[in-house]
């Protein structure tokens, strides 16, 4: 995406110059292999939209959080915007695959006066009129990622959606020997990169005896595609092969057949005579046992010669598996090391350039009153009922083996998860555990409770949102809209620059920041209100090394100001040193009370077992 924002620099910003034969401005770099086309292209007098820095650049997007090739788009976008000095605001607008939202959004644009617009266009005609409109206004309008059925347009950057398709149809009639029947997954109906992938698809089944048996719409998505293929597998089985539009689709039906047991077939985008594999935080979302199922997968193919590129922030992971480390900070090579010549307190301290004494900061005193009592909390009829405080000043951590009832027993607090029985004491008033699901989590904001789940995409943020939307939704929350953010521009002001967020401006695309950046918007959304009680889970999963430093003082630094925080995480190492005290949980209730001070892997780990 960063090649877009450069060629928009060159071709419309800065030269102003749109070519006959490709619409291209001649000193346009181009990646090698990529050729423009020289038909069907509009084109423009030049000098048109010749224009002096500042610049501001809108952007409407089909929908950010499609998929991680979206998510990765909206992300790159906004890098190689704030990178360029004399791009001084770069707006993206998230349509959610909504027509008239995508209208709206370019509306929007023009009415704030942008300099250019980047369409990814939700449908081939249904934003063609606000186009016309952007143009006629003087805004030049670059395509991106699916083209339109009117040349208003002022230029465009494709991805050969045609061929893409041929290429993965080609795949499977090489698989397949030219016969059988195939399942077809699409992706989104109506949006023009899924008519042309499936128009190449279509090419490469010419002359051949492989057979469409089935053809259903995944819309890039994993969740909706892995329902496909379960239906799909559950009517018949009996499939050759899978042509997917999309990764995310074509590992959702990898999952499907392993799931059920059986053999996978030949599906586009997976090779299985690859060489070289690439797994980007493969780890993230699965519990300890399927860590290790995984990793005996990821040692079979190092046996076999494979290349694996593992990338994770988990350092027992990194032991466990590598043979050599690289680090990269900022986009800058530290350095590359045979882990053999390494140690965990070493590797840290090449990440974060301190070393891993001076990655917690200094615990508190942890003496203060009461913020939170539970007393006689039974998670299950056959469990035993525990007790447990957590005081003003101080951070208390539930430790103990995973799955053993640590998030139950802080979900029960919001009614997320429902206890046999239990109370709870905050503010001088007693609650009565069960607590309504469907009132739980805003009666515990209104004692000035905050709850931080663990997965900060599909139960924290609003990800389609701006910073600023996500940070004041607290502030307004049983209100009918969003249009918070205009009221507290000092408070989203504030919070970025006390949580260092990380973003272009309030304006920008939460789900388009990096996961460090994001687990502190959700921090931010509770700490611009006045909660004084933080249940978090897994506070630092799926950032770096360097983002958990900051997230630890910013937890440290709420509970030096009276505030108290309960928190749960698979990493004991991060709860012996964030934490003052821990209580380790086992079989459904608390078996144990450490100072974390006093605590190591071992101790809680002998006091689970021998509980």
């Amino acid at each position: 995406m960063s090649s877009i924002i450069r060629k928009i620099r060159a071709s419309v910003l800065l030269a102003g110059v749109f070519f006959a034969t490709n619409s291209f401005a001649q000193d346009v770099p181009l990646l090698e292999g990529v050729t423009t086309r020289a038909e069907n292209n509009p084109t423009v007098e030049e000098g048109k939209y010749k224009k002096d820095a500042p610049w501001v650049i809108g952007m409407s997007s089909f929908g950010v959080n499609a998929n991680t090739w979206t998510v990765q788009v909206a992300h790159e976008a906004q890098a190689a915007a704030n990178s360029d000095k004399r791009i001084t605001k770069f707006i993206l607008l998230d349509a959610g695959f909504d027509q008239k939202k995508q209208v709206a959004d370019i509306e929007d644009l023009i009415a704030q006066k942008v300099d250019a617009i980047i369409v990814q266009p939700v449908t081939s005609t249904s934003a063609n009129a606000s186009i016309e409109k952007a143009v006629a206004a003087g805004i030049p309008v670059v395509l991106h990622t699916g083209r339109i059925e009117s040349e208003a347009y002022t230029t465009e950057i494709q991805g050969g959606a045609e061929h893409f398709g041929k290429v993965m149809g080609d795949f499977l009639v090489k698989e397949l020997g030219g016969k059988g029947n195939i399942w077809v997954l699409r992706g989104l109906a109506g949006h023009p990169e899924d008519t042309n992938r499936y128009n190449g698809l279509k090419q490469s089944l010419e002359g051949t005896e492989i057979k469409i048996a089935a053809e259903e719409h995944g819309d890039w998505q994993y969740d909706k595609a892995k329902k496909v293929c379960e239906t799909l597998y559950l009517n018949d089985p009996n499939v050759d092969g899978i042509w997917s539009s999309g990764a995310d689709m074509t590992r959702a039906c990898v999952d499907v057949f392993k799931q059920f047991g059986s053999p996978i077939p030949p599906i586009s985008g997976i090779d299985s005579d690859a060489d070289v594999f690439i797994l980007d935080e493969p780890t993230a979302a699965l519990n300890a046992a399927d860590v290790e199922v995984l990793n005996r997968h990821i040692r079979a193919l190092r046996e076999a010669g494979k290349a694996i590129v593992y990338i994770s922030h988990r350092m027992d992971e990194i032991f466990a598996i590598c043979d050599v480390v690289t680090v990269l900070k900022d986009g800058q090579l530290v350095g590359t090391r045979p882990l053999s010549e390494m140690t965990p307190a070493s590797l840290i301290a090449m990440m974060v350039g301190r070393e891993l004494e001076d990655l917690f900061p200094e615990r508190g005193e942890g003496e203060g009153a009461a913020a939170l009592s539970v007393s006689g909390l039974r998670l299950h009829t056959d469990s035993q009922p525990f007790s447990f405080t957590v005081r003003k000043g101080e951070i208390v951590g539930f430790a103990g083996l995973e799955g053993q009832g640590q998030q139950k027993a802080l979900r029960a607090l919001v009614g997320q998860f429902a206890p046999v029985e239990g109370t709870a004491s905050r503010r001088g008033e007693t609650i009565q555990l069960p607590v309504p699901k469907e009132s739980g989590v805003r009666r515990w904001q209104a004692l000035g409770g905050a709850f931080v789940p663990e997965d900060r995409k599909d139960e924290g943020l609003f990800l389609g949102h701006s910073v600023g939307q996500n940070i004041v939704a607290a502030l307004h929350a049983g209100r009918p809209a969003l249009k918070a953010a205009k009221r507290y521009g000092d408070v989203i002001v504030e919070t970025m620059r006390r949580l260092n967020i990380k973003a272009s401006g309030p304006s920008a695309i939460v789900g388009a920041l990096s996961g460090g950046n994001q687990q502190k918007v959700l921090l931010g959304r509770y700490l611009a209100t006045d909660a004084d009680l933080l249940l978090i889970e897994e506070p630092t999963r799926g950032v770096d090394v360097g983002a958990k430093a900051e997230i630890y003082r910013i937890l440290r630094d709420f509970a030096k100001a009276g505030g108290a925080v309960l928190v749960l995480s698979r990493e004991t190492i991060e709860l012996i040193g964030l934490c003052e005290r821990l209580y380790v949980i086992h079989g459904n209730t608390a078996v144990s009370e450490i100072r974390a001070v006093d605590a190591t892997e071992h101790s809680i780990l002998n006091a689970a077992l021998s509980a």
